[in-house]
């Protein structure tokens, strides 16, 4: 939570954080209706810069309802499930 609150982006958007255990976070965005997997709390800046490229991007090309599930769990690349 710490990191979400320094952050403008971060804390203007996230109103959920779902502890599913020590090693599993799920995050929910005020305006989206997808989940963001975070998995653990290792490697916070680049996850979370990571996703900001992806929201972007997908914000730019009007596809962010397209997606269910956002996934940071894995090294370098932000996956997705489209619904």
């Amino acid at each position: 939570m710490n990191y979400i609150n320094t952050d403008e982006f971060l804390k203007k958007n996230i109103i959920g954080l779902h502890i599913v255990n020590e090693e599993k976070y799920q995050l929910r965005f005020r305006t989206e209706e997808f989940v963001v997997n975070l998995g653990d709390v290792e490697r916070l800046k680049e996850k979370f810069s990571n996703f900001k490229a992806f929201y972007a991007k997908a914000n730019k090309d009007k596809t962010l309802q397209n997606y269910d599930v956002v996934n940071l769990e894995f090294d370098n690349q932000v996956v997705c499930t489209k619904n």
